[in-house]
């Protein structure tokens, strides 16, 4: 049953700020074998508290069937580092695995409940994006990661990869080029959704910019989808069954390609969506000798191990699907999967009539989808992943939310978004 959220005592909003904000913090502080990033410090006090208030004080609603199964998701997958090397490494990385992937969602879960708070979310990605955005375009540019290198102590490894288009591929603060890219792209949706228009024209081309910049397939992927859809979502706006047709244009055009090309329907999507042919074709040797690794390892996976494939090809796995399968197995893989496909489905199924909160759902559901087709083209690790579950867990609160019209409620939602909403109304409701 649906419940309201008045009146409810959670982790404040301050702690989902602190954590973006020591996502950006590139530092490794080693305390003897243990790598500690400054993230990782925010979600060891923090997981804790929130899982506290989720699944004893069931605040946020109370607990919802996706909250189970990416918990059994982290579990299976600690244990399955166990099953595979079971010494002191696997209590290293299972532990830093677990913080990330579930802590990262359940403080998303308790710190984010209302329209008001993505909004207040999104303006904090804004201004991010305002500093890290320049300092991008001077990387790419002068082809010197600068920030890392201005720092004295240790911090991420300056990645450096093939130029493209003539530009270095920005890292800016992040692990890798890709993590940039994926932070830049998934918050369009969010700027779109949640701004006034000032706010939303800025935060787009701030998107797009470090998109581009980041020169990733799976960034690019991840903000072109959510185009598509805003674009789909404007044009059909008074059509009811505009997504029901989209998935049946989809299905459609899969089929046709299967049937005019020589080649499989995934093979031409990924020969289209990246920038060279030699990569092209390493992605779909991963794909084949991955799901080979699957099949022969399908209960619990390969932990880190290696996986076979011929002696030539590197050992990354550019696609976060694949690998999660690879190493923790097949129910970690269907049960995180599920996590993500149910909370879009049931927060879309959740009765709403204020334009906040319909445009909050309209901006949940497309970065969901944004994740979810960008996670087939890159792999999220660390800090990254932290942050695409806490992308997941914001939008959680849809999915048992209950409309109040009480003042409290009201005022939960920011100024830009209120003044947005009520210029747009009419369009709202008669789509």
């Amino acid at each position: 049953m649906a419940v309201p959220f008045s009146g409810e005592s959670a982790a404040p909003i301050w702690m989902a700020y602190l954590f973006i904000l020591c996502l950006l913090v590139p530092l490794e502080l080693n305390l003897g074998p243990l790598v500690l990033y400054p993230h990782r410090l925010v979600l060891l006090i923090l997981t804790p508290v929130a899982l506290y208030h989720v699944f004893v004080r069931r605040v946020a609603g109370g607990t919802i069937l996706p909250d189970w199964l990416l918990l059994f998701s982290a579990l299976w997958s600690v244990l399955s580092f166990f099953v595979n090397a079971p010494d002191l490494s696997a209590i290293e990385t299972g532990g830093s695995y677990f913080l990330e992937f579930t802590g990262a969602y359940f403080l998303a879960r308790t710190s984010v409940r209302s329209a008001g708070d993505m909004a207040r979310i999104a303006r904090l990605l804004l201004l991010t994006l305002v500093v890290l955005v320049p300092a991008a375009a001077i990387e790419s540019v002068t082809g010197r990661a600068f920030l890392l290198q201005m720092i004295p102590v240790d911090t991420y490894a300056v990645v450096y990869t093939q130029e493209r288009m003539g530009l270095r591929r920005a890292q800016v603060v992040f692990a890798h080029p890709i993590h940039f890219g994926v932070y830049a792209s998934i918050s369009l949706a969010l700027f779109y959704f949640m701004f006034g228009t000032a706010r939303r024209i800025a935060g787009s081309l701030l998107s797009a910019v470090g998109t581009f910049l980041s020169l990733s397939t799976g960034a690019l992927a991840a903000f072109m989808v959510q185009v598509a859809l805003i674009a789909w979502n404007t044009v059909f706006a008074r059509l009811a069954s505009r997504w029901y047709v989209l998935i049946g244009l989809s299905v459609a055009g899969y089929v046709v390609l299967d049937l005019l090309s020589n080649r499989t329907p995934f093979h031409l999507i990924v020969d289209y969506m990246t920038f060279n042919s030699g990569s092209s074709y390493n992605r779909i040797l991963i794909w084949r000798y991955g799901t080979e690794s699957v099949a022969a390892h399908p209960l619990f996976g390969i932990g880190l191990g290696e996986w076979a494939r011929p002696s030539w090809m590197g050992s990354s796995v550019d696609n976060f699907w694949l690998l999660l399968a690879m190493r923790n197995g097949v129910p970690a893989f269907v049960a995180t999967f599920l996590t993500l496909s149910l909370l879009a489905f049931k927060s879309c199924r959740t009765r709403l009539s204020k334009p906040e909160n319909i445009r909050a759902r309209y901006a949940y559901v497309f970065v969901v989808t944004a994740i979810v087709l960008a996670g087939g083209t890159v792999h999220f690790w660390s800090a990254m992943m932290s942050f695409v579950m806490f992308m997941v867990g914001a939008g959680a609160w849809l999915v048992r939310f209950t409309e109040d019209a009480t003042e409290e409620n009201e005022a939960e939602v920011s100024a830009p978004v209120s003044r947005y909403t009520r210029q747009s109304t009419r369009r709202i409701r008669g789509s």
